[in-house]
């Protein structure tokens, strides 16, 4: 068959999902492959894809190297490794980040250390175990087919089903609870969403409230939560928007079209316009990636239509068009409101589920984006924008202002003035760039060895954070317990309205 598609110029992608029978066996080069994946969680022991993370190199034959994405890590003869990003032939960055280093290490491991040989071996064992347990299981169940296995074997639970057993449903529901009853001593409360790298693990140290099962707040949240929500209204800026207008744009490293490629824009991407240098725009892309486009390359939005956003850090919406009617739920600072074609004098009406709850918002609390100011947002305008938030609670895994973590906290900072920070501390850690002292809007990141606290500078030595000692966003210093491992900078150095 690869015979026949290359005869016509065609090229064969191999599926190599897991490749648990193919070690030392055979290679897919020899077997005509142009070009396969590997997933390593089900070959080279590394943790599966959907508990995270996962890696999933790509390789190819010797035509198609040009074409891979970059940048790439290069050895010169036997000098040191380096970054290659000349783009030549390549399609350039596909993603964000470099990928999952740690699992690729593990993969890497778990290759050297097992050998040609133990590879070899470890394909043989998986062929071996999966035709006894194929041997041991024939008698129970139908064979799908019918034949010697190599890694895997498919059972069909027909016949059980005649006897009103469902394969799904019955044996699930049994593995469920069995799962659901076993003690793990290494599980801790707080732990159940997926990280980079250690991210808060300080903060899981302590055993926060569990993100996703949010528990009543204490009293003495609730009573921070209502000193500092008393229609408390957040300084905030709009930046401009742009939409890349030719098929594809060089993000730069700084405002030259020799300086390095950081990223790359395709036509019709939106981006959001940060700062600007002679004919070039500090801009952020969906990717979350930061760089300079040339201006020629963008087409700025500089006309608003009308948009509604809460204006307050939390705006109650009430059961009725009364400022005395009960309070139904609470809208978090920067919610867009959706748009309705009538709604009573002085109110918003907004529909929330479930069931689609009718409730209204004084307009007050709201404000439209055509009345926020358009500007690039700037250092002065991330600490008037944090001071807003002073005094609310600490709550692990909390972006509002009725609980706040450390991560969560300088991230709705950045966004409510136009910039996207990713989740996590250590996830923020790698964007922007690094900078040796810090200055007012920059983030400081602390830990003994790895990320777990962030914190937004207002000085070379003081910050403003969500510390979970303390309970609630204050000021505060450098010094004490506190491990000063980086700063980062994601505002140009150089920024003109």
């Amino acid at each position: 068959m690869c015979d026949a598609v290359h005869a016509v110029g065609g090229l064969v992608y191999g599926d190599g999902a897991n490749m648990n029978a193919l070690l030392g066996v055979a290679r897919p080069g020899d077997l005509g492959f142009d070009c396969i994946h590997i997933n390593v969680h089900k070959t080279f022991s590394t943790p599966h894809g959907a508990g995270g993370p996962g890696a999933g190199p790509l390789c190819v034959k010797e035509p198609l190297r040009d074409f891979l994405p970059k940048p790439w890590i290069v050895r010169d003869e036997q000098g040191p490794y380096r970054y290659e990003t000349k783009q030549g032939e390549s399609i350039g960055r596909v993603r964000t980040f470099d990928g999952n280093f740690g699992v690729l290490v593990r993969a890497y491991t778990y290759m050297r250390t097992l050998g040609e040989e133990g590879l070899a071996e470890a394909s043989n064992d998986a062929i071996l175990a999966a035709n006894y347990l194929l041997a041991q299981l024939r008698d129970s169940y139908d064979v799908a087919f019918d034949r010697p296995c190599m890694h895997e074997f498919v059972l069909s639970a027909a016949r059980q089903k005649k006897l009103g057993v469902s394969a799904l449903g019955d044996r699930a529901a049994r593995d469920a609870r069995r799962v659901c009853r076993r003690d793990d001593p290494h599980r801790r409360e707080g732990e159940d969403r997926p990280r980079v790298g250690q991210g808060r693990s300080e903060e899981r140290a302590a055993r926060a409230t569990r993100r996703g099962a949010r528990g009543p707040l204490s009293e003495a949240q609730v009573a921070a939560t209502d000193l500092v929500r008393a229609s408390t209204r957040v300084a905030r800026v709009w930046p401009q928007t742009a939409i890349v207008r030719r098929d594809l744009a060089d993000v730069r490293a700084t405002p030259s079209a020799d300086a390095e490629l950081v990223d790359q824009t395709h036509y019709g991407e939106e981006v959001t316009v940060l700062g600007e240098r002679y004919g070039w725009r500090y801009v952020q892309g969906a990717d979350q990636y930061f760089g300079w486009l040339n201006l020629d390359d963008l087409a700025v939005f500089t006309g608003y239509a009308e948009k509604l956003v809460v204006a307050v850090l939390l705006a109650d919406v009430r059961d009725a068009p009364r400022i005395d009617a009960p309070v139904i739920a609470r809208l978090p600072v920067g919610t867009a409101m959706p748009a309705t074609k009538a709604s009573p004098e002085g109110w918003r009406e907004i529909h929330l589920g479930p069931g689609w709850r009718t409730g209204y918002v004084a307009l007050p609390d709201l404000i439209d984006v055509r009345e926020l100011e358009h500007a690039y947002p700037t250092a002065d305008d991330y600490l008037k924008t944090a001071e807003s938030f002073i005094g609310v609670p600490y709550l692990w895994g909390g972006t509002t202002a009725l609980g706040l973590d450390c991560s969560g906290f300088v991230q709705q900072v950045y966004r409510l003035n136009g910039v996207a920070l990713p989740r996590d501390a250590d996830q923020q850690a790698v964007l922007g760039r690094r900078v040796e002292e810090a200055r007012a809007g920059d983030l400081m990141f602390f830990g003994a060895e790895a990320v777990t606290h962030v914190a937004l500078a207002t000085s070379a030595s003081e910050f403003i954070h969500a510390p979970m000692k303390g309970g609630v966003v204050e000021h505060s210093r450098l010094g004490g317990e506190r491990k000063l491992l980086g700063i980062r900078r994601y505002l140009p150095d150089v920024s003109s309205a």
